[in-house]
């Protein structure tokens, strides 16, 4: 349980950086103006088709956390496992595209 709560933050942190990474290049003005929007909309494809898997690997982490909490250890147990779905559908969404 404790391992896959380790290994759920490191994936939440790169989704989060990769987000405001894309946020703050996206705002700032785009010389190339004929290759860079194609890059560009390919990360947000990519990340618009994976909301999923960071909403729900979130709200496992705060589920878990409640349970945990609220000394719920039948929760946890019920939490955890669905820690380790969310993890695995995290799995799949990785590796993410890079500006390059």
């Amino acid at each position: 349980m404790r391992a896959a709560a380790i290994l759920a933050i490191p994936l939440l942190t790169v989704g989060c950086a990769q987000s405001s990474v894309t946020a703050t290049s996206s705002s700032a003005p785009q010389t190339n103006t004929t290759a860079a929007p194609d890059r560009t909309q390919q990360i947000e494809n990519w990340r618009h088709s994976h909301l999923s898997a960071f909403t729900t690997l979130g709200t496992a982490m705060i589920d878990l956390g409640d349970a945990m909490v609220a000394n719920d250890w039948n929760a946890v147990h019920t939490e955890c496992a669905k820690l380790t779905e969310a993890t695995h559908a995290m799995y799949d969404a990785l590796p993410t595209p890079t500006r390059g």
